[in-house]
């Protein structure tokens, strides 16, 4: 008597077929026979077992993954797999222009303090109109990418004498600082352009700031303007 018996159903799917880099790690569904292995092409890092791949520590390119089934008729399936490397999201400045250095791709510049988009501002090339901290969302193969905040405080506004001559003392400080002007807020952002302190007096205390070089924005009911300050 001979018996034949089929092939293992080697079945198995992952939700999609492209994934960027900094993605959560896919899983695969076996709709076959369970406990085979998984395997892939060179550059893939896959967990034999359950086949999860390793989106961050893999290199970026196209893989085929093969499932092989252990039974007495073992077979086999396969399914190819996308993995997208996250655009560059380097920016080239040129005095108040900054312009993305990934080309081919969507932008949509952010204001850093709000951490909000600017409207409009979806070109490769942004030119700041007024001080602040920007960075650019680069957006390419369906990845999104941010770039590092970009602090300016070069521009000058057009404001009266007492914001635009205001003292502060003192500089560098360990800790406590005055304005001399009367201000609406003061906001202090880090080197990264990162807010990091905030206050609404002309005299506030910093001590609680890592020493090192910060930049305050000093806002008063006739504009605002910013300066580098020291925390020793």
């Amino acid at each position: 008597m001979v018996i034949i018996t089929d092939l293992d159903d080697a079945t198995f799917t992952y939700e999609n077929s492209a994934y960027c880099a900094d993605a959560t790690n896919p899983v695969p569904n076996v709709t076959g026979i369970t406990g085979g292995t998984f395997s892939s092409t060179l550059g893939l890092i896959i967990d034999s077992n359950s086949g999860e791949i390793n989106l961050v520590e893999s290199t970026p390119g196209i893989y085929t993954i093969t499932y092989t089934t252990s039974g007495i008729c073992s077979n086999s399936s396969t399914a190819d797999i996308t993995i997208n490397a996250l655009p560059d999201a380097t920016v080239t400045e040129n005095s108040l222009t900054f312009t993305a250095d990934t080309t081919g791709a969507t932008y949509q510049w952010i204001n850093c303090e709000t951490n909000q988009p600017i409207s409009g501002e979806t070109s490769i090339s942004f030119t700041a109109t007024e001080n602040g901290s920007y960075a650019v969302d680069i957006t390419l193969n369906g990845c999104t990418n941010r770039s590092s905040c970009i602090l300016v405080d070069s521009i000058v506004l057009q404001q009266e004498d007492t914001i635009s001559n205001f003292k502060l003392y003192p500089n560098p400080t360990d800790g406590i600082i005055n304005v001399t002007i009367p201000v609406q807020k003061i906001s202090i952002f880090n080197y990264y352009g990162r807010k990091v302190f905030e206050a609404s007096t002309s005299t506030f205390d910093i001590s609680s700031l890592r020493s090192g070089i910060y930049f305050m924005e000093v806002e008063t009911g006739n504009g605002r303007t910013t300066r580098k300050i020291v925390r020793q």
